[in-house]
């Protein structure tokens, strides 16, 4: 719980901008590039890592197809 709260209180001040970005983003979904709009949601989790001193660990990344889609969930330890 005090990780979390860590969190919040070091970002809450990106908060507000970052999520009108991302509803932005979303109502205009078309008009930017798909690597803008990874690159902001990769910039807020940045922030929440950092915030929270976590130690991020990503497996299997060799497994994520070039092209289509795919699932992603995270294991919460």
């Amino acid at each position: 719980m005090n990780r979390i709260l860590l969190m919040v209180l070091k970002n809450i001040w990106i908060v507000p901008k970052a999520y009108a970005k991302l509803c932005h983003y979303a109502k205009h979904t078309d008009e930017y590039p798909e690597q803008e709009k990874y690159d902001h949601i990769r910039y807020i989790l940045d922030r929440a890592v950092k915030g929270g001193n976590l130690t991020l660990k990503v497996s299997g990344t060799e497994n994520i197809p070039r092209e289509g889609s795919f699932l992603l969930y995270s294991n919460h330890q």
